[in-house]
């Protein structure tokens, strides 16, 4: 009889053990405003921005995900960081044929993961429109080497961010990307500069925010709303 007492307490510390662990270690809820999540906010403002030019869906996702501000910031890095686990391409690598084989089209159930990859990178330039290049914990995220960006690549940046059929999302990104690049790109400033006029308000953030960066003041240039 003791011998089955002690089995059943220790069994209820075993039990009592697992919970608390979980309760300790369970991540924080993603952070919400409204009644949606981050991650919804961010897919919004993507869909938004692939809409034509001055998206009212893109600016309230962009106000959202401003909103919740720097508390997005170690979700956004979460979710960019995501890559497929190595046995997913240790998988890959065994298949047969003349075409390398990604693991992404082995293994569907990453699709999502794959989506908020490209959500939190656009659901990132929103913060930093608003918050500006200053901003030390948004400037920790660069997508590439800077200073190993080549010529014909911020050529075609520039030339494809003015372009008049370019898409807001594709603009935005270009613009993006050649602000960080910084002086790199200081001989596209004015391409930069055209799109200040640009249809959708996060364009011409992003634009006054790689002018900033340019021209490394924090207030030489005001962006046009």
């Amino acid at each position: 009889m003791q011998k089955r007492r002690r089995v059943i307490l220790s069994l209820i510390g075993v039990g009592v053990l697992v919970g608390v662990i979980a309760v300790v270690f369970r991540p924080a809820p993603e952070p919400e405003y409204g009644g949606k999540k981050l991650s919804d906010w961010a897919k919004m403002y993507v869909e938004g921005l692939k809409l034509s030019s001055g998206s009212e869906e893109a600016d309230r996702a962009a106000n959202a995900i401003c909103a919740i501000g720097t508390n997005a910031i170690p979700y956004l890095s979460n979710w960019m960081a995501f890559r497929p686990p190595r046995w997913q391409h240790a998988i890959a690598r065994l298949h047969v044929g003349p075409v390398r084989v990604n693991p992404r089209s082995l293994f569907p159930s990453n699709d999502e993961k794959f989506s908020r990859v490209i959500d939190s990178k656009y659901a990132w330039i929103a913060l930093d429109n608003r918050f500006g290049p200053t901003h030390r914990e948004l400037n920790q995220w660069l997508p590439w080497d800077g200073a190993a960006v080549n010529l014909f690549t911020l050529e075609t940046w520039a030339t494809t961010a003015t372009n008049s059929d370019t898409s807001p999302i594709v603009a935005l990104w270009n613009c993006y990307m050649l602000g960080r690049s910084e002086t790199n790109s200081s001989d596209f400033a004015p391409e930069i500069e055209r799109l200040l006029s640009h249809e959708e308000l996060e364009v011409r953030r992003a634009a006054t925010n790689a002018l900033r960066r340019l021209r490394g003041a924090t207030n030489s240039v005001n962006v046009q709303k």
